[in-house]
């Protein structure tokens, strides 16, 4: 089955290094800058300088594909970057399920639709049987798991910006 699948990064980095190992995982996963639209490497560095001047995330896609950004998901980790990848069958409307990663910890993929069974009724009855207390923290795990409290920004220092940008140029904009 084919899908079309989003990438939102969140977090902060300031190494060059670790933001170029960023860009290449993005170009090794064929990133698209818009929906059927190859990424350059420098459109991976303008997504990045747009995400930081918004306040927002570093979002990529991918239209009509098998892979999940698995070379970028990978990145992010090392890197220590929170993310949330979201897909949906090629065709449909929206996303069916998202994987949500918090830096540090471990991947949690569910399914996005309200009706499905996210946290397990044998555990909420478990919970339950422990008490209001069990019940309240399997709800705030469960929020910590989908970043409900991570600030939803990527943030890199102006500096570091700027000499990716030289380094990856954008091969259409005219020099002077």
């Amino acid at each position: 089955m084919d899908y079309d699948v989003t990438i939102e990064i969140m977090g902060e980095c300031g190494d060059i290094e670790v933001l170029k190992e960023i860009i290449e995982a993005a170009s090794e996963d064929a990133a698209e800058s818009y929906w059927y639209h190859a990424a350059e490497d420098y459109d991976v560095v303008a997504a990045m300088s747009k995400a930081v001047e918004e306040g927002g995330m570093l979002t990529l896609v991918k239209s009509d594909t098998r892979s999940i950004f698995n070379n970028l998901r990978s990145a992010c980790r090392d890197a220590g970057l929170s993310y949330v990848v979201s897909k949906g069958t090629t065709g449909d409307e929206g996303f069916d399920e998202a994987i949500f990663y918090r830096a540090g910890g471990e991947e949690l993929e569910t399914p996005l639709d309200v009706a499905a069974e996210v946290i397990r009724m044998r555990e909420v009855r478990e919970a339950a049987a422990r008490g209001i207390e069990a019940v309240h923290e399997m709800i705030a795990e469960y929020d910590r798991k989908v970043l409900k409290d991570v600030e939803k920004s990527f943030r890199v220092p102006a500096d570091v910006l700027a000499a990716l940008a030289a380094e990856y140029p954008d091969e259409n904009t005219p020099t002077r």
